[in-house]
């Protein structure tokens, strides 16, 4: 049964699992098109002492693909088991409706991992290839990590804002998400967030709990 929970998520993806890894293509190439741009006007060390110096970032593009990436995925497979409140019938499915929500969770938020995870690797190698040593780029890398963790709040936030059936939940819970997200894209400078991340972290483990809270409201009948 958890094989075919994870098949029909597979089937209400498998047309549009590609848009979010297309986002995160479109702005790795304006980051790198743009740094190109920058070393051509202006120097490789004059570029250098901005990104060192001034903390110029230069990919910040990038933090939306994972956000606009989580809106998507969330209404990809949410909208479908809303429409006419077929959530409601995850709990007369055979197996355990917090199984049946959990696979929705794993799955989402599995297919947000895996395109941070691709970003991040596309995002080194194009560090390597302007030539920005370890020390660099760790830090540059240091800085997306609360975009990632934006993006899965981006998820559990649509996803509970689309499962839920009262409209005005809807609105509060779409609010504290960009609430949230704003606060986790927000950093000034690279690795800004080091020192809090775990906290952020902590912040945002109750948002999977989100969901299911709503698919309750949708049971209760509300």
């Amino acid at each position: 049964m958890i094989k075919a929970l994870f098949f029909k998520e597979w089937l209400k993806l498998r047309y549009f699992l590609w848009v979010p890894f297309m986002f995160a293509g479109a702005a790795l190439a304006d980051y790198c098109l743009t740094l190109k741009g920058v070393l051509a006007m202006h120097g490789a060390i004059d570029t250098w002492n901005g990104i060192i110096a001034k903390d110029t970032i230069y990919f910040t593009s990038l933090q939306w693909a994972f956000v606009l990436g989580g809106v998507w995925l969330a209404s990809v497979q949410l909208i479908p088991e809303s429409t006419n409140k077929r959530l409601r019938l995850l709990f007369h499915l055979p197996v355990s409706s917090c199984l049946s929500l959990g696979v929705q969770i794993v799955t989402g938020l599995g297919a947000m991992l895996a395109l941070f995870c691709v970003a991040s690797l596309a995002f080194i190698l194009a560090g390597r290839y302007f030539g920005f040593p370890p020390e660099m780029l760790m830090p540059m890398f240091r800085t997306i990590l609360p975009w990632g963790l934006a993006g899965a709040v981006s998820w559990c936030a649509t996803a509970a804002a689309i499962a839920d059936p009262s409209f005005k939940r809807k609105i509060v819970i779409a609010l504290i998400g960009f609430g949230y997200i704003t606060m986790l894209i927000n950093g000034r400078g690279f690795a800004s967030m080091d020192s809090s991340l775990w906290l952020y972290i902590l912040a945002c483990l109750p948002w999977p709990l989100a969901l299911g809270a709503a698919a309750l409201r949708v049971k209760e009948g509300e």
